[in-house]
C-alpha cells in the first residue's frame, strides 16, 4: 500500500524513490482497455478515447442509470470537453467492474474532485482521472480513507517552455532543455495536485519532486520507475506530505504518473 504522512518540515528529510516495482508497462497505445490491479481494492485502468464520430448517445447508453439520469454537466459544452468527461467516468466504472461487484458511483466533493460514493452518497473511495494523447485514464481505490492522483502527459513544446513557473531551480537543473523530463515533472505534480484534492497550491512552491536520483542530463530517464515527492500545506509551514509516485513512458510521447495515498 501506499501511504501518507503527516510531518513537521522541521524534521521532514528529503523524499527518496523506492525502487521500481516489476510490472508490466502500459506503454503501447491499447485498441482495448488495459487494465491492471495495484493493490487489493485498487486499479488503473488505461483505454483509447472515443473516437469524435461516436455520437454522445451511443457514449451515454453504455452508462448506468444513475449517471444517464443525472447527465453530463450542462458547463461542459464544448463537444471534445463532454466526450473527456463521459469517457473518464465511463473507465472508472470499467475498472470499478473488475474489482467489485458493488454499487458504487462518482461523486463530485466542493473542490470539483470526483470520487467514490455508494448508492446514499457516502464517500467510500478515491478516484482520479485524466485523458491526453488521445488515451483516457482512470484510478480508483475502494477505501473511505484513501486517496488518489492520476495525470496521463504527451510531451508538447509549450511544457518545456513554461517549466520555470512549475519548477523549483534544483528541479529545473534536472530538466534542462529535455521536453521528456519537462512533460514528466509536469505529469508528476499534477499526480501530487490531485492526491492533495483542494485549491491553493503553487506547483513551484508546495510541489516537490526528488529528481537527484534521476541520470544525469543528455542520458534517458528510465521507461518506468518511481519517485519521492512532497506537498506542503500553502499556510501551515508545519505540515507536509511526503509520497512515492509510479510513472510509466507512453508510446510516443508521453508519461503516465500516478499514486494511492491513505488506507
Amino acid at each position: 500500500k501506499y501511504k501518507a504522512r503527516l510531518v513537521s518540515l522541521r524534521v521532514l528529510p528529503p523524499p527518496r524513490a523506492r525502487p521500481a516495482a516489476a510490472a508490466p508497462p502500459l506503454r503501447p497505445m491499447p485498441d482495448e482497455p488495459l487494465f491492471r490491479c495495484l493493490a487489493p481494492a485498487c486499479g488503473l485502468l488505461l483505454a483509447p478515447l472515443p473516437p469524435p464520430e461516436q455520437p454522445e448517445p451511443e457514449l451515454l447508453a453504455r452508462a448506468p442509470a444513475w449517471l444517464r439520469a443525472a447527465g453530463i454537466p450542462v458547463g461542459h459544452t464544448h463537444p471534445q470537453r463532454r466526450r473527456e468527461w463521459l469517457a473518464g467516468r465511463l473507465a472508472a466504472l470499467d475498472a470499478l467492474a473488475r474489482l467489485t461487484s458493488s454499487d458504487l458511483r462518482i461523486g463530485t466533493d466542493e473542490f470539483g474532485r470526483p470520487y467514490l460514493a455508494g448508492p446514499d452518497g457516502a464517500r467510500v473511495g478515491a478516484v482520479s482521472l485524466s485523458h491526453g494523447g488521445g488515451r483516457v485514464a482512470a484510478l480508483v481505490a475502494v477505501g473511505a480513507g484513501r486517496r488518489a492522483g492520476l495525470d496521463v502527459e504527451p510531451e508538447r513544446a509549450k511544457t518545456l517552455a513554461l517549466a520555470a513557473r512549475f519548477l523549483s531551480p534544483f528541479e529545473l537543473a534536472a530538466v534542462g532543455a529535455d521536453p521528456a523530463r519537462a512533460a514528466l515533472t509536469w505529469s508528476l505534480k499534477e499526480t501530487l495536485y490531485k492526491l492533495y484534492g483542494r485549491r491553493q497550491l503553487d506547483f513551484r512552491q508546495h510541489l516537490a519532486l526528488d529528481v537527484a536520483a534521476w541520470p544525469a542530463l543528455g542520458k534517458p530517464l528510465p521507461e518506468t520507475g518511481s519517485i519521492g515527492g512532497r506537498i506542503q500545506h500553502p499556510t501551515d509551514a508545519g505540515r507536509a506530505w511526503t509520497h512515492h509516485l509510479r510513472y510509466e513512458q507512453l508510446a510516443p510521447h508521453g508519461w503516465l504518473t500516478y499514486c494511492v495515498g491513505g488506507e
